[in-house]
Formats: structure tokens, C-alpha cells, sequence
């Protein structure tokens, strides 16, 4: 698999409809999760997940950012 076929638009981490919306008719591809921890393990367990952006929900806060 080429790498431009293996990477996606996006990984969203939040429940917004509204901004998943917007992420839609940007990128062409992309992921989303309501929960920080869902998205870690399906991050860390899929090599073909390589999203171009990570978006989280400021209500993580920014350590939820580091980990």
C-alpha cells in the first residue's frame, strides 16, 4: 500500500456533530471518536490510521494532548 492511500484526513475526538460536519466537506477522509481513550487504542492498534490532523474537544484540556 502506497503511503498516500494509507493516511486520512482527519482523527476528531468529540461528539459535535457540527464540527464533524465541517470535517466531512474538508477532508475527503477521516475518523472519529466520542471518548480520548477509544481513539488512543484505535490509534496505537491500526498501521493503516494516519491521519493527516489530530482534533480534540477543548474539554480534554491540553494534558490530554501529552499523553
Amino acid at each position: 500500500m502506497k503511503l498516500q492511500e494509507s493516511m486520512t484526513g482527519f482523527y476528531y475526538v468529540g461528539t459535535k456533530r457540527a464540527i464533524i460536519t465541517k470535517l466531512v466537506n474538508i477532508y475527503k477522509r477521516g475518523y472519529a471518536s466520542g471518548k480520548l481513550n477509544e481513539s488512543m487504542t484505535e490509534l496505537l492498534n491500526n498501521d493503516h490510521i494516519l491521519p493527516q490532523v489530530f482534533i480534540c474537544d477543548a474539554s480534554y484540556g491540553f494534558a490530554a494532548a501529552n499523553t
